[in-house]
């Protein structure tokens, strides 16, 4: 494939992109040519932070009625023991796949609740992670519980490792206490450095300004020197924090090279709960932590589940929501933005080979956008090719 005219995201250059055998090369065997018209063309987006387990269960009748983390997980732990299992959740994995790869999205980390000790979801999901070759594929093993809350937990986490889990996740701030919050963090590094794996928690996911574990994540990183990637999902809290603390933590972030990975669309859903008004906004710092240099990123986390009624498997659907609750309006954060779904988001999935160069994975997103804030203004119709193949598009 060749795709000519290619206005390049964000360096704004000419190029035409030559792809052979699912890579960018110096030549190709000219099957295929599309003219992007010198619209912008982009490496392929990346979502970071979705459950696809749970996607699209509220076509079985669950209504979420407080509209609260809590009632979700009740909800969730309900559906696990008596409708979940490999044939149904497959269904639903693959429509979801298929609507985020429609959106531009090639490479996916899910989490997968480990707290079933049949392991029933993570199993089936290192299933078709061997089989899909539509997307790059990662699972992290979600203890939706914690890791102290029932005994079993902790042994659940460690079989996950063991049978292809990619990340180690933890949830600290679900933990009875705070000193049990603090040890699975511990524990989760000691996971981590025994298969090799990275990790990524939901970390402070709460409006309660006391929930402070991002500063012990990122504390036992530089302590351990950590080589592994380690990401940090949520922090709603940071939002509830005072200003001197939560600059201190934010550099913290900074200095310990965590990820973060914020999810606008759902914590602006689920937060602020337990609040009259003035509510919560719900969604992390993410403008203060651009300004200290750290890689935030931006996911989609929930399609239609207890969690969340709606979803549509687009990211600039979630960018869009926190480029205005943040806010992040100015002309320079505008088109810095999808950063947190391009090039941010690669780097936390640990892709090398990504964007123009040869070499580069062939995976593009073709716009009729001849800007950048045209693309998230109105989020417009575009073409994606994977490996050099069109899959979506005329």
């Amino acid at each position: 494939m060749i795709i000519k005219n290619c206005v390049t995201y964000p360096n704004n250059k000419i190029i035409d992109i030559k792809i052979k055998d699912g890579f960018v090369s110096g030549d190709s065997d000219d099957d295929i040519t599309i003219d992007a018209e010198r619209n912008i063309v982009m490496p392929s987006f990346s979502e970071l932070h979705i459950h696809l387990d749970s996607v699209f269960i509220l076509d079985r009748d669950i209504e979420n009625k407080s509209g609260t983390l809590e009632e979700g997980i009740s909800l969730w732990d309900k559906y696990k023991k008596e409708k979940l299992n490999p044939s149904e959740m497959r269904n639903r994995v693959m429509k979801a796949i298929n609507l985020l790869e429609n959106n531009g999205i090639t490479r996916i980390r899910t989490n997968i609740d480990v707290s079933d000790p049949s392991l029933t979801a993570l199993r089936e999901m290192v299933k078709i992670k061997k089989e899909i070759k539509k997307v790059d594929l990662q699972i992290t093993a979600f203890p939706q519980h914690g890791l102290f809350t029932y005994p079993e937990n902790l042994e659940l986490l460690e079989k996950s490792m063991e049978l292809g889990a990619d990340n180690v996740g933890l949830a600290p701030h679900l933990e009875d206490t705070y000193e049990e919050g603090i040890k699975s963090i511990k524990i989760a590094y000691d996971l981590a450095e025994k298969y090799n794996k990275n990790i990524d928690g939901h970390i402070d996911e709460t409006d309660d300004p006391a929930s402070r574990f991002i500063e012990m994540l990122a504390k036992e990183k530089i302590t351990r020197n950590f080589n592994g990637s380690v990401s940090a999902g949520h922090l709603t809290a940071l939002h509830s924090y005072n200003n001197q603390y939560a600059s201190k933590v934010i550099k913290l972030i900074a200095r310990s090279g965590i990820n973060v990975i914020s999810n606008p669309l759902i914590n602006m859903h689920l937060q602020g709960r337990y609040n009259s008004y003035p509510r919560i906004r719900g969604i992390t710092r993410i403008r203060e932590m651009l300004d200290q240099g750290v890689n935030v990123v931006i996911g989609q986390d929930c399609i239609m589940d207890p969690w969340y009624p709606l979803g549509s498997g687009d990211p600039l659907d979630a960018l869009f929501m926190a480029l205005h609750v943040e806010p992040l309006m100015t002309p320079n954060l505008l088109e810095y933005s999808l950063n947190m779904l391009t090039y941010n988001a690669a780097k936390v999935f640990g892709t090398n080979n990504y964007g123009y160069e040869l070499g580069s994975q062939g995976d593009f997103i073709i716009t009729d956008a001849k800007n950048p804030v045209e693309i998230i203004q109105y989020r417009n119709r575009r073409k994606v090719v994977r490996g050099g193949i069109l899959i979506k598009g005329d």
